[in-house]
């Protein structure tokens, strides 16, 4: 037994508690009804609450439909210090909504994290970016544009594998980063030894492992 990670999680649990909130986890005008964000994506609100600064400026991949987002926007002094990035057009319509009833600051992108020009796709099917034709290309985004303007302090990845290949295109996205929150959520697509061992490259030590969630700093 991790008695060290077991009692960490409960705090984090335990902090988190304070951020109970409704959501819309469907489309409003067709019946949906507002859920309770405990209903799922958990741990990584706990990560959220408990590591994240109020001066922090946070890069989120991978929001579906913001129950994360929200945690952020409630925890950032400055709302408008967070860019939301997620590819399921559906999914954006969604995240659009709950940004609208919590009054929130943040900036969707509707797309991904890429070199722009570059050509991707979304796979509906398992939720994540392919190189092959699906049918629903992507818009694609420059961090290094982005950068230039909110000057991130964290990565919040979320995003069904595709942190490797967003390390891989900007190999110096981790040099200014303070914290970072992943999640090994495609191991069958991306190599997340490749991952820890960048972010540890970086001079990132880790705060949270469970095997699936990780939180990391420097």
């Amino acid at each position: 037994m991790n008695t060290e990670n077991d009692n960490l999680t409960s705090k984090l649990k335990e902090n988190c508690k304070q951020y109970n909130f409704n959501l819309y986890h469907g489309y409003p005008e067709k019946g949906a009804v507002l859920c309770p964000n405990t209903e799922g994506e958990i741990r990584e609100q706990e990560l959220l609450a408990y590591y994240l600064l109020p001066d922090d400026s946070v890069l989120e991949l991978g929001a579906r439909t913001g129950s994360s987002s929200i945690i952020i926007s409630k925890k950032l002094k400055n709302g408008e210090k967070h860019v939301s990035v997620e590819p399921n057009p559906d999914t954006n319509k969604i995240l659009q909504v709950n940004k609208d009833l919590f009054n929130a600051k943040f900036f969707i992108l509707g797309g991904i994290i890429a070199r722009t020009g570059g050509d991707y796709w979304y796979y509906r099917k398992e939720e994540r970016i392919v190189k092959y034709d699906t049918g629903m290309k992507c818009n694609t985004y420059c961090f290094d544009e982005l950068n230039k303007t909110y000057n991130f302090t964290v990565l919040f990845a979320d995003c069904e594998g595709s942190i490797q290949q967003i390390i891989n295109e900007y190999p110096n996205i981790g040099n200014n980063l303070r914290l970072v929150i992943y999640e090994r959520d495609m191991a069958k697509y991306c190599n997340y030894n490749f991952v820890d061992k960048y972010w540890k490259s970086k001079g990132f030590k880790t705060l949270y492992d469970n095997g699936f969630h990780v939180a990391m700093s420097k």
